[in-house]
C-alpha cells in the first residue's frame, strides 16, 4: 500500500509537485479516476478535485492534521486516505454543505471538544479514538 508522503514529509513550494504527489499515491491506492489538482502549494496546503461524481478538497498541516471535504458521502475515498494516513480520522461533520472528515496527529482530544462546542456543525460524528 502507498504511504502518503505529501502528509508526513515537507512538501516543496511547488503546486506541480504536489498534485503529482497526491495524484500518484491515490492512483496507486485504487482511486485511479480521482482527478485532483493543488490550489495552495504552502501551509496549510489545499487541493481539490473529482473523483467520480463527488467534488472533493483536502486541507492540510504536515504530519499534523488533515480535512477531506466532500459533496456527498464517499467511503471509499474516507477508507483510501485513512489507508494512506495509517491511522482513522477523528471525526465526521457536515459544514456548509459539505460532509467532512478530519484527522489529527496530535491534540486529538483538545480537537474534538472544540468540534463539539462549535454550533456551525451538524452531525458531528467521533470516529476515531480522541487519544
Amino acid at each position: 500500500m502507498a504511504v502518503a508522503h505529501w502528509f508526513f514529509e515537507p512538501e516543496p513550494a511547488s503546486g506541480f509537485v504536489i498534485q503529482e504527489h497526491l495524484r500518484q499515491t491515490f492512483w496507486r491506492a485504487g482511486l485511479s479516476t480521482l482527478w485532483i489538482e493543488c490550489h495552495q502549494a504552502t501551509p496549510p496546503f489545499r487541493a481539490e478535485g473529482y473523483w467520480e461524481d463527488v467534488a472533493l478538497a483536502l486541507e492540510w498541516d504536515t504530519a499534523d492534521w488533515l480535512l477531506l471535504m466532500l459533496s456527498q458521502d464517499a467511503p471509499r475515498v474516507v477508507q483510501v486516505t485513512q489507508l494512506l494516513l495509517g491511522f482513522k480520522p477523528l471525526a465526521r461533520y457536515v459544514q456548509n454543505g459539505r460532509v467532512v472528515y478530519e484527522w489529527r496527529a496530535r491534540n486529538r482530544q483538545q480537537r474534538l471538544e472544540e468540534l463539539r462546542g462549535n454550533q456551525a456543525l451538524e452531525n458531528l460524528e467521533a470516529l476515531g479514538p480522541a487519544r
